[in-house]
């Protein structure tokens, strides 16, 4: 099992102080003599007692409790009624001239603060609008987008997160923010590798220096604005940020299109031993349907009798975790009908079941062949690597060092509705 761990290390997954407490508990529950008798009971065990469940409610509302000095005791936060929160922030907002989202939205200010307030997660654009509206440092941001959300911290490859962290770090408005997008959108590309490499080995060497120090981003080679352009018309030649939504629903297809074959197999490999549907005619890949990707990849999790539709992430002892990354057939229909947006989340999903199901590789290539596949993916999709200290994410690699991944992921699922409410 060590060798998980050896290869773990030495991936692209970056190695952060913050990431490595998370990467030793896991080493501990992997290696523990326990593990591969009791797989489901220890990862299980991971999740609900080991990983440091931040609800990000309760992260903005500290956040908001302290940069307004309610009171000098940070743990009365949770004292203060929503109403006051509603206040401040949407005064914030006004105050800061930001929108309460990037895209136009009927969703009127004070419902898209409650959401804040109240959801258990939020998505990360969500961040940096809070990030313009609550007038944060990059720190802040970082802080929010790291331990709030757990994922990664700014995407320097992503010139709209790089124009947001300038922005942050000039305490300018969201307009600012707006017109150099524009200006990106219409600029003219540049070829410049030497700056390219400055910027960004410059930013991960600060980057780790100040991890380890406690302290988080201070790319000082974005210094001016002059700079900044340069660098953006350096991701522009370079290809980098632009049309990461089409690459990613792109690579979404594919995946999905992948995921049926997988599905096929299964289902034909359970007639084959169900002996009332025995004799029947196999079944073809036209015959897989969305339901039937869902009924694998939420497997464990119950249906709700009158239509159908899976119960409510509410009823999960990890709806905290696990929110918003159901592959519900709802779901991937609209992703497919380019109704609602491909997530990173959605792509390591579908790519974890395929790799899953493979039989001719044992559980440690199949570790390695997910965490390779799925950077690799990610980044052409313009999107950050995988992250450790997400649960999920977690929850995924530690599934693939089992035997039988797929059953184990179902298990841990089910068990997670366990004694709870089900309606």
């Amino acid at each position: 099992m060590n060798d998980f761990f050896d290869y773990y290390s030495e991936s692209s997954i970056k190695d952060y102080e913050y990431t490595r407490r998370i990467k030793q508990k896991m080493m501990d529950t992997v290696s523990s003599k326990d593990f591969e008798l009791k797989s489901t009971d220890e990862i299980f065990d991971f999740l609900d007692k080991k990983i440091i469940k931040t609800i990000f409610p309760c992260f903005l509302k500290r956040y908001v409790f302290i940069k307004s000095n309610i009171a000098a005791d940070p743990h009365e936060f949770e004292k203060i009624p929503e109403k006051t929160y509603i206040s401040i922030i949407e005064n914030s907002f006004r105050t800061n001239l930001a929108p309460f989202s990037f895209e136009k939205t009927s969703t009127k200010p004070k419902a898209a603060i409650k959401g804040w307030l109240r959801n258990s997660t939020v998505k990360r654009n969500a961040v940096f609008i809070l990030g313009f509206g609550l007038k944060m440092t990059p720190e802040d941001v970082e802080d929010f987008l790291k331990k709030a959300i757990k994922e990664e911290g700014f995407n320097f490859n992503d010139p709209y997160e790089t124009i947001y962290w300038y922005c942050y770090r000039k305490s300018l408005p969201y307009k600012s923010a707006a017109d150099l997008i524009d200006e990106y959108d219409k600029m003219q590309p540049k070829e410049d590798e030497k700056l390219y490499n400055e910027i960004n080995s410059g930013f991960n060497a600060k980057n780790k220096e100040e991890e380890l120090k406690g302290n988080i981003t201070n790319n000082i080679q974005l210094t001016s604005e002059k700079i900044l352009k340069r660098y953006l018309q350096v991701l522009k030649f370079k290809n980098i940020g632009s049309n990461g939504s089409a690459k990613a629903y792109d690579k979404f297809i594919e995946l999905f299109e992948k995921c049926k074959e997988v599905a096929l197999y299964l289902l034909n490999e359970d007639m084959a031993f169900d002996v009332d549907v025995r004799e029947k005619q196999k079944l073809t890949i036209d015959d897989i349907k969305t339901v039937d990707i869902e009924r694998i990849l939420c497997a464990g999790t119950l249906y709700n009798g009158d239509n159908w539709n899976l119960i409510s992430i509410k009823f999960s002892s990890f709806k905290d975790l696990f929110d918003s990354k159901r592959m519900s057939r709802q779901r991937l229909q609209a992703i497919i009908d380019k109704k609602q947006v491909v997530e990173r989340y959605d792509l390591i999903t579908l790519l974890f079941m395929i790799i899953a199901a493979r039989e001719d590789i044992c559980s440690k290539e199949k570790m390695k062949l997910f965490v390779n596949e799925a950077n690799k993916i990610l980044e052409d999709c313009n999107m950050h690597g995988l992250y450790v200290v997400n649960p999920y994410e977690a929850f995924l690699i530690m599934c693939l060092n089992t035997e039988s991944p797929l059953e184990n992921r179902t298990e841990v699922i089910e068990r997670s509705y366990d004694n709870q409410v089900k309606s």
